[in-house]
């Protein structure tokens, strides 16, 4: 496999991503915002939260 290059940029902003609530895509591991019903990379539905009354 190739190795992956990310600018700075993008480096920094996975960072914070990692630090937000955010949902697991099943399919391909992608994190997600939380609340996302389809994962940005994959477009498969995301297990949703039953809200709590």
């Amino acid at each position: 496999t190739k190795p992956e290059f990310i600018t700075f940029q993008d480096w920094m902003e996975r960072k914070e991503e990692e630090k937000r609530p955010s949902v697991v895509c099943p399919v391909c591991g992608t994190l997600n915002p939380k609340g996302a019903k389809f994962c940005r990379v994959c477009g498969s539905p995301l297990p949703q939260e039953e809200e709590k009354k």
